[in-house]
């Protein structure tokens, strides 16, 4: 008797705190607060070679707006990033580019189209990207997330508060 009452409890009592943990639970697994959850780091990776450059916000955002082309030993600069669609290259867009993303992709139909320039390769994973910085050693990459393997890579935190 006495281990049926400390094993027993009444469900009516349990409702509200399990349903305001389901809410959290259901909150928390949104694309808006995956998308606050990355906000103000943002990590570019480049090859390990590239380690002695400059790479700042400044030069990240010329790189992927196409206002700086080359690395200062006059390769090509080949930026590339997620999907312009994805959360993490919106927020990218917004804090470190300081741009919209849709004036991001116009921005890159206008110099494609007048013959200025080729935009930013996206890819649709952070293995496609890591995968083509390992092809580029010139490749200036944007990463969802810190890769587990780092070698040959230097890896730059783009903190935005």
């Amino acid at each position: 008797m006495i281990v049926n009452k400390i094993f027993h409890f009444n469900l009516k009592n349990y409702k509200g705190i399990l349903l305001n943990f389901f809410i959290i639970f259901l909150i928390q697994n949104t694309p808006l607060a995956q998308a606050r959850a990355i906000a103000g780091d943002f990590i570019i990776a480049v090859a390990q070679q590239r380690m002695n450059e400059r790479i700042d916000k400044e030069i990240v955002t010329k790189a992927f707006l196409g206002e700086m082309t080359k690395w200062p030993d006059n390769s090509r600069l080949l930026p590339a990033h997620p999907k312009s669609n994805s959360i993490v290259f919106k927020e990218f867009s917004d804090q470190v580019l300081e741009t919209s993303t849709s004036e991001y992709l116009v921005t890159w139909r206008r110099k494609l189209f007048s013959g200025r320039g080729l935009p930013p390769k996206e890819l649709s994973s952070d293995s496609e990207l890591l995968d083509f910085l390992k092809k580029n050693s010139d490749a200036m990459i944007l990463l969802k997330e810190k890769p587990k393997n780092t070698d040959g890579l230097y890896l730059v935190e783009i903190s935005v508060k």
